[in-house]
């Protein structure tokens, strides 16, 4: 087993003889991640090397589990500098994880915690990719089993992800997303309440009342970690700009909740090159009203690829303002009252989009259910070239829609269809309410349609403007 200077130990009561289930069963009220001590760092010395743990009189403790969700606490009594290699193409995670996988032994030295001998530290990198993933729970216990453990019973906790590029010669601290875990404190299974005041906060508060917020969402994210599981609720101070940065949070729900008064600004800094905020099978939804909108801006704003990247999740949307990409894959979204000023990535997903200003879409192998809308190509990120992009999805514009992409004369093909079916002016399937399919008319307005197997279909109350030369409209195999 991999335990460097025996530095990772199964916690005890000092001087206990009690087994590690008697002695541990205070850590089921705690979530799993690092609950003291500051956890993963950069080294002094820029270099491939992170340092890991605390010391023996204040050594880090975290929360770890089994399979079978019963939590354990290790510590981890030294520091110790763990290298990270850097992928030979593309980009990758990895995390860094601590172990023990042998729960039997009776807690009975009362000069050390547990036994050093049945831990492990490790590192597991995740599959190298242009947009990587991070391991998930059966790559880690594969990756303790490799470590000579038994990785099906082995009780585990990441510590911390960080994402490594090809050419990256130095691991620095926003490399670093630590796991942190918090206790429960009395909350129900699923739900978790925060609050949240730029402006009043103070991030070494507990956060679970309104006078007693937090500052930050660094601050708050520092403490709550993945919260594996919960419904997390963050009750956000409106009228104040926060910060964010491109935390990585595996099965977790999380609901901004603006009060009070006036817009909430969410500004979100660089996690990579790929993108700049990245969830993995999760849920986030931005709950803004017409009376408490949100901004969901990106710190560098002139980068085409600065988008929100969601990955196998569900997404949701109501009076929120996107001055960023989306990008959703095999993940569900619904976007209610919502601007989304740089384009809508879609891809192998299925979208509603329910009165909403949209600037341009790709998809591809998704569904896209769009009622009320407003397409306006003059604020499009057109980077991809062709500001709609369908392959093989399927399309429904219903309701009273305006849709004008003929704005930006240096993009040479303003649509793109290939194997999707387009239908204006109703939406199949969708809902029983002929009232809610067929009210009001449809405005449609391009410059160049490009079609290729695609079907294109216009119901009721159609107006098509077109006013280029002739050929500005190809298809093949266009019924």
């Amino acid at each position: 087993m991999t335990n460097p200077n025996n530095m990772v130990r199964i916690r005890s009561r000092n001087g206990g003889r009690a087994s590690v289930y008697e002695a541990n069963a205070w850590a089921q009220t705690e979530m799993p991640g690092i609950i003291l001590g500051d956890g993963v760092r950069e080294n002094t010395t820029a270099d491939m090397n992170v340092l890991v743990g605390g010391d023996y009189n204040k050594p880090n403790i975290v929360i770890a589990h089994n399979s079978a969700g019963y939590k354990i606490a290790l510590d981890i009594v030294s520091q110790q500098a763990i290298p990270i290699t850097p992928p030979a193409t593309n980009s990758r995670f990895s995390v860094i994880v601590a172990y023990t996988d042998d729960l039997s032994l009776p807690t009975t030295e009362d000069t050390i915690t547990g036994s050093p001998s049945t831990c492990g530290l490790i590192v597991v990198n995740g599959a190298t990719a242009a947009s990587p993933k991070a391991p998930t729970d059966a790559d880690i216990r594969a990756a303790i089993s490799a470590d000579g453990a038994t990785g099906s019973e082995a009780a585990y906790c990441v510590l911390a992800y960080i994402k490594v590029f090809s050419d990256t010669s130095a691991i620095t601290q926003n490399m670093i997303h630590n796991h942190f875990g918090y206790g429960s404190r009395g909350f129900g299974e699923t739900e978790l309440i925060v609050y949240l005041n730029a402006i009043d906060g103070d991030d070494n508060d507990d956060g679970f009342m309104d006078t007693t917020a937090f500052k930050t969402l660094g601050g708050l994210f520092k403490c709550i970690g993945n919260c594996g599981g919960k419904e997390v609720k963050i009750r956000i101070q409106a009228g104040s700009t926060y910060n964010l940065d491109g935390y990585i949070l595996n099965d977790i729900s999380i609901h901004f909740q603006p009060r009070g008064t006036g817009t909430t600004t969410i500004n979100i800094g660089t996690l990579g090159s790929d993108y700049s905020f990245a969830i993995y099978n999760s849920h986030i939804n931005f709950t803004g009203t017409s009376a408490l909108p949100i901004v969901v801006n990106m710190v560098d704003t002139t980068t085409a690829d600065s988008i929100f990247y969601l990955d196998s999740g569900n997404m949701a949307a109501a009076y929120t303002t996107f001055n960023c990409g989306v990008t959703l894959w095999s993940a569900g979204a619904r976007f209610q009252h919502c601007t989304l000023n740089r384009k809508l990535r879609i891809m192998h997903c299925s979208v509603n989009l329910e009165e909403c200003t949209i600037s341009a879409i790709s998809c591809m192998s998704g569904q896209i259910d769009a009622w009320k809308n407003v397409v306006n190509t003059d604020k499009s990120d057109n980077t991809d070239g062709y500001l709609w992009n369908f392959k093989d999805s399927v399309v429904s514009l219903y309701g009273a829609s305006s849709v004008n992409i003929d704005s930006v004369p240096t993009v040479p093909n303003f649509m793109y269809a290939s194997g999707s079916q387009i239908s204006i002016g109703a939406g199949f399937g969708k809902n029983n309410s002929s009232t809610r399919k067929f009210t009001g008319s449809i405005s449609v307005n391009f410059s160049v349609l490009l079609a290729t197997s695609s079907r294109w279909n216009t119901f009721k109350a159609i107006a098509t403007t077109n006013t280029l030369a002739e050929d500005v409209i190809k298809s093949t195999g266009l019924s």
